[in-house]
């Protein structure tokens, strides 16, 4: 879901009318407990801001319902924590923490 110009929706859907703003939502957290590449367990948590791209949003709800964020983000989520903590020693998630940050941001958009 790429970020867009905050501008709400208005659309038909089925027999109910829908409402919807396409500014940023509440916050999602995701924790995991994923190996690293020196083989230690990384417990750590991500912290996306997320907000739907205006030009598709009709078709995301249709597809996926008012709550898409909540059946797409964990999946997602979950997925770039562990592909990303397993290119790191368990120090350098420490100690490249803005790069880590960075790779993480990079997967996620």
């Amino acid at each position: 879901m790429k970020p867009s110009a905050k501008a709400p929706i208005s659309s038909s859907y089925g027999s109910k009318s829908l409402s919807s703003s396409t500014s940023a939502r509440s916050p999602h957290t995701f924790s995991s407990v994923s190996g690293t590449k020196d083989l230690q367990m990384a417990n750590l948590t991500l912290c996306v801001l997320s907000r739907p791209e205006v030009t598709r949003l009709l078709q995301i709800i249709q597809a996926l319902s008012l709550e898409y964020d909540e059946k797409v983000l964990p999946s997602i989520g979950n997925e770039v924590l562990k592909a990303v903590v397993a290119q790191f020693n368990t120090d350098q998630l420490l100690t490249e923490r803005s790069q880590v940050s960075a790779l993480e941001q990079k997967q996620v958009a």
